[in-house]
C-alpha cells in the first residue's frame, strides 16, 4: 500500500491538535490528582490519546517516503539526539550511566516508529493481521519477559492502532468526513477505549505482578541480610513480618492468623480452633526454619465484634482471645495465656513468636491495651511480638533481647487521610549460633491505588530508582512517597529520613546509618582542598545545619569526602549556628587536636541578622574567624585552616530576615570579604556556591535540597562535596 498526499488536511490536522492539547492538560493535572475528577480526567486521556497517536501515525505512513531510508534515518538521528539528551541529564544528575537499551520518556515513539514503518508492508500481506495483532498485544501485558528494552512492550502493544491507521483508507476517512461511515466510527471508538480499559487499570496490575519479583515468595518472606553492619555480616536468619489485618485475618476478624511456610508454600494457621480439643492439641504452631525452632501463639482482642466479656465459659469460644485489663474475665484470660506458653515451652523452642491483633485503628502511639499485653507476652517469654490491626505504622521497640512491632501498618487499602497508605517490611535478623535477635531492618512502602481500587504496596526505594515504575507514577505521586518515607522512619525508628535506601537498618541502639558513598574524585578536583585533606592526619570539621546534617538524617556535606582523610575526623558544628556561638565552643575544637580544622560557616549571620548572635558585617564576619583561628593556633601552632564562604539557598528561604536579593548582594560581600582576608593570611579560601548554584538552575532543587538550604543526604551531600573539591 503506498499513498501520497499532495495538500495538508484540515480535520486530521485538528485531530493531531487536539491530541496534543490533551497531553499537555493532562500533564499539567499530575501534580493536581489529590482530587478524584483529576485522576478520573487523567486516567481518561491515557486511556485512549497514545492508541490515537499511534493510529494518525499509522495513517500518515502509508506512502513510500516515510519508509525512504532517508526518512527513517531522520527518525534514528532524532532518536539519537533525544535519548541522548536525557541520558546526559541522568549522568550529570546521578551521576550513573544510564542503560543505553531503554530509551528515555518520550524517545521510545521515535523507536517504534522506524520499527513499525519498516515492518508494516510485510505484515500488511498477512490475511486478518489485525485480529493477530490485538491478540499478540494482550499477550505481551501478561508477559514479563517482554519489557521496556528497546521499547519492545510499547511497540507490540501500540502496533495494532498503527496498523488500524496503515489500513484505514482514505477513502474510509472521507467516509467519516461525510458521516456516511458514522456508527462503524462510533464503534471503533467504543472498541478502543474498551481496549484502554483492559490494557490500563487492569493489564498494567496484572502485569506488574507477573513482572514482581516476589513471584515465588522466597524475595517477600525470606531473605538474607548482606549489610546490617561490620558485626552483623555473618548473620543468617532472619524473619520478615507481614502482619496485616486484611493479610493475615483471611477476612475474619481476629479468627485467623497465618504463617507461610516457604518450602511447602502453603498456608497454615495458628489462633483459630474448631473445638476446644483442637486449640488445646494446636495452642501452638511449631515451625522449623534455618536451624532455628520457631514456636507460634496468635491472640486477637475480640471474635467478630463479640462481647469477649461475656465469655465466661471456655466452652463457649475456640479462638485465643485477650482483653482490656478492665475485663472482669482479664484474669481468666491471663491465666489462659500463661498456659499457652507453658504449652510452648515444652517442645524447647529457641524462639517464641506472637502474634497480636490490637491497638487503635489509624494511632501512630501504642494504646495503653497494647503497652499492657506486650510487658505480658514478654514476661511470659516472648522473644519476637509481630503486632496488626491498626492500618497505620507504629513504633519497633527493640533492646537487645525482646522485639516488638506494634503494627507495620496497611497493605491493602489506603485511608490517606490518616497517612494508611504508609507502611512497611520489617526483617528481623537473628543469629544462628547464638540463636539471638541482633537487629533488623525496615523497609518503607507505599500503597498505590488507582481508581479501580486495586492496591499495590510499591518499595520506596523502587519509586526512587525503578525507572520502569517511574514512567508508572505522577509527580504527586513521587511527592507523596517521600512524605511517606519520612513518615515511616520517623514514627517506625525514631527519626525523619529522606535518605534513599532500600532498607533502614536498626539494633538496640536504634536506627543505624549507612554512610553516604564516597565521591568519585576526578584529576580535576586535585586542587588545595583535595591537597589539604589528604596530608591531614586528623581533620576537625566546624559549622552549622549542613555540616551537622541536622535536616537530613546526620549526614553532613562533607561524608562523601571522608574516604580522603587518612586518620580521625570531628565534627564540631550546630543547627543554627552562628561565627559568634560557634566561637564559645573554642575549647572543645583545641582539645580535638586536630591539624586541619576546615570551618564553614557564616549562612546563618546573614540570614538572621540578630546582633547578640550574628557578625552584622563583612568586617565583623572576618574578625570573629580570625579569632577562632588565632584561639586554636594559639594551642595548636601547625594547624592549618580551610575556610569556606557562607552557604547560599535559594528563594524560598523563608527562614531570612532580608529579602532574597538582598541576602544574595551580603552573602558575596561575606565571602569576598574572607576571600580577600585568607590571600592575606595565607589560609586556603574556598567558595562553593557557583557550582552549586549553576546546577540548582538547570536540574530540580528538590533533587538536591530538603529545604531551601539543607542538602538531602543522597545527591544533596555528594553535590556539595563536589563543589567544595572542585573549587578553585
Amino acid at each position: 500500500m503506498s499513498v501520497t498526499f499532495k495538500s495538508r488536511s484540515a480535520y486530521w490536522d485538528n485531530i493531531k491538535g487536539f491530541l496534543i492539547i490533551l497531553v499537555v492538560f493532562a500533564h499539567c493535572l499530575f501534580a493536581l490528582q489529590d482530587s478524584s475528577l483529576n485522576n478520573f480526567l487523567v486516567d481518561a486521556i491515557y486511556m485512549f490519546h497514545m492508541p490515537a497517536f499511534a493510529f494518525v501515525s499509522g495513517f500518515f505512513s502509508k506512502s513510500q517516503n516515510s519508509r525512504s531510508f532517508f526518512s527513517i534515518m531522520n527518525l534514528f538521528v532524532a532518536y539519537i539526539l533525544l535519548n541522548g539528551f536525557f541520558m546526559l541529564r541522568e549522568i550529570f544528575s546521578a551521576g550513573v550511566f544510564p542503560s543505553a537499551v531503554n530509551p528515555y520518556f518520550s524517545a521510545w515513539y521515535l523507536l517504534a516508529l522506524i520499527f513499525w514503518r519498516l515492518t508494516v508492508p510485510i505484515l500488511e500481506r498477512i490475511r486478518n493481521i489485525l485480529p493477530h495483532l490485538i491478540l499478540i498485544s494482550l499477550i505481551a501485558g501478561f508477559w514479563a519477559d517482554i519489557n521496556m528494552t528497546f521499547a519492545a512492550v510499547k511497540i507490540v502493544v501500540f502496533y495494532p492502532y498503527f496498523m488500524a491507521g496503515y489500513l484505514f483508507s482514505q477513502e474510509m476517512s472521507e467516509n467519516i468526513k461525510g458521516k456516511k461511515f458514522f456508527p462503524r466510527g462510533l464503534l471503533l471508538l467504543i472498541l478502543t477505549i474498551c481496549v484502554g480499559v483492559f490494557e490500563g487499570p487492569l493489564g498494567s496490575t496484572v502485569k506488574n505482578f507477573s513482572q514482581s519479583n516476589f513471584d515465588d515468595g522466597k524475595e517477600l518472606y525470606l531473605n538474607f541480610p548482606d549489610e546490617f553492619a561490620d558485626a552483623v555480616k555473618n548473620a543468617g536468619f532472619d524473619l520478615v513480618t507481614t502482619a496485616n489485618n486484611h493479610l493475615l485475618d483471611m477476612g475474619i476478624e481476629g479468627a485467623f492468623r497465618t504463617i507461610k511456610i516457604l518450602n511447602e508454600k502453603q498456608i497454615d494457621f495458628v489462633g483459630s480452633y474448631s473445638s476446644i480439643d483442637d486449640k488445646k492439641n494446636n495452642a501452638v504452631k511449631i515451625l522449623e526454619r534455618g536451624g532455628l525452632k520457631l514456636a507460634i501463639l496468635a491472640y486477637t482482642y475480640g471474635i467478630n465484634n463479640y462481647d469477649t466479656d461475656k465469655l465466661v465459659d471456655e466452652n463457649s469460644f475456640v479462638s485465643s482471645f485477650i482483653v482490656d485489663k478492665n475485663s472482669p474475665n482479664f484474669a481468666k484470660v491471663k491465666a489462659a495465656v500463661a498456659e499457652d506458653f507453658k504449652f510452648a515451652k515444652s517442645f524447647k523452642p529457641d524462639l517464641i513468636i506472637v502474634l497480636p491483633h490490637w491497638g487503635t485503628q489509624f494511632s501512630d502511639i501504642p494504646d495503653d491495651f497494647q503497652r499492657t499485653w506486650q510487658k505480658i507476652f514478654i514476661d511470659f517469654g516472648a522473644d519476637i511480638i509481630l503486632g496488626d490491626h491498626t492500618h497505620s505504622v507504629q513504633p519497633i521497640n527493640f533492646n537487645g533481647k525482646n522485639f516488638t512491632l506494634f503494627s507495620p501498618g496497611n497493605f491493602a487499602n489506603i485511608y490517606r487521610e490518616h497517612n494508611g497508605d504508609a507502611s512497611a517490611m520489617v526483617e528481623i535478623y537473628v543469629d544462628r549460633s547464638t540463636k539471638k535477635i541482633i537487629g533488623g531492618a525496615v523497609i518503607p512502602l507505599w500503597t498505590q491505588s488507582k481508581i479501580s481500587g486495586n492496591y499495590r504496596a510499591l518499595p520506596v526505594n523502587e519509586i526512587f530508582t525503578n525507572e520502569k515504575l517511574r514512567g508508572e507514577l505522577s509527580t504527586n505521586d513521587f511527592a507523596r512517597a517521600e512524605e511517606v518515607l519520612k513518615h515511616v522512619t520517623k514514627i517506625m525508628l525514631g527519626v525523619e529520613i529522606n535518605l534513599n535506601q532500600q532498607k533502614y537498618f536498626f539494633n538496640e541502639g536504634g536506627f543505624i546509618r549507612v554512610k553516604a558513598k564516597p565521591l568519585n574524585i576526578s584529576e580535576e578536583m586535585h586542587g588545595d582542598f583535595y591537597n589539604a585533606l589528604t596530608a591531614a592526619e586528623n581533620v576537625c570539621f566546624i559549622g552549622d545545619s549542613l555540616t551537622e546534617g541536622t535536616k537530613n538524617g546526620g549526614v553532613a556535606w562533607f561524608e562523601p569526602l571522608e574516604n580522603l582523610v587518612r586518620g580521625k575526623i570531628f565534627n564540631i558544628s550546630k543547627g543554627g549556628a552562628t561565627t559568634k556561638t560557634l566561637l564559645e565552643r573554642l575549647d572543645e575544637m583545641i582539645k580535638t587536636g586536630a591539624d586541619l580544622f576546615v570551618v564553614a560557616v557564616g549562612t546563618n549571620d546573614i540570614r538572621y541578622r540578630d546582633k547578640n548572635i550574628c557578625a552584622m558585617t563583612p568586617e565583623e564576619y572576618v574578625a570573629t574567624l580570625q579569632k577562632l583561628r588565632d584561639g586554636i593556633r594559639a594551642k595548636i601552632p601547625n594547624a592549618k585552616f580551610v575556610f569556606i564562604a557562607a552557604w547560599t539557598s535559594t528563594d524560598g528561604d523563608f527562614v531570612s530576615a532580608l529579602p532574597f536579593g538582598e541576602k544574595i548582594k551580603l552573602n558575596d560581600a561575606y565571602a569576598a570579604a574572607l576571600k580577600n582576608w585568607c590571600a592575606l593570611q595565607g589560609e586556603i579560601f574556598i567558595n562553593p556556591n557557583p557550582y552549586i548554584d549553576a546546577r540548582l538552575k538547570i536540574f530540580p532543587q528538590k533533587d538536591y535540597l530538603v529545604d531551601f538550604i539543607h542538602p538531602n543526604a543522597d545527591k544533596g551531600v555528594e553535590l556539595y562535596a563536589a563543589a567544595v573539591i572542585s573549587a578553585k
